[in-house]
């Protein structure tokens, strides 16, 4: 199917590959500012978006976080209990992506927000449970009887 053209996409494998090649060639190494770059249109666009982020000290990206105003609103109304895990190796950049999650009252997955790290230590994670509380506007959940 991939080795000749497919009417329904209009492309080969070979041009998508050429395609990645090209969008390679153009970012270079570009690619976390271009998306810090984008993080920060969205909070122009809705002041109620969060991000934050730390460079290391080869001024890369080690780690963002980000929550939007849906997000947000969910750990106000369900983030009495979270969960929270990283995933490992499934990128290019060698980040763990860290959701933070809940099933809400209707069995539905519900999300509060997501980072990446580029490490596991004490000190990124506490950077991110920080972060973390400072989006959710320093609110701790806790279980009322």
């Amino acid at each position: 199917m991939w080795g000749c053209y497919n009417n329904n996409v209009g492309a080969t494998k070979v041009d998508f590959k050429n395609f990645v090649r090209d969008i390679k060639s153009c970012i270079g190494d570009y690619d976390a500012q271009m998306f810090i770059e984008n993080l920060i249109r969205k909070k122009g666009t809705c002041s109620s978006f969060y991000f934050d982020f730390q460079l290391d000290e080869k001024n890369r990206l080690a780690a963002v976080f980000w929550a939007d105003v849906i997000s947000i609103k969910n750990y106000l109304l369900f983030g009495e209990v979270l969960s929270t895990g990283a995933t490992y190796g499934t990128n290019t950049y060698d980040m763990l992506f860290v959701p933070f999650t809940k099933v809400d009252h209707h069995k539905r997955c519900i999300s509060f927000g997501a980072a990446l790290l580029a490490g596991e230590g004490l000190e990124c994670y506490t950077w991110l449970f920080n972060t973390f509380l400072e989006a959710m506007g320093g609110h701790h959940q806790s279980s009322s009887s």
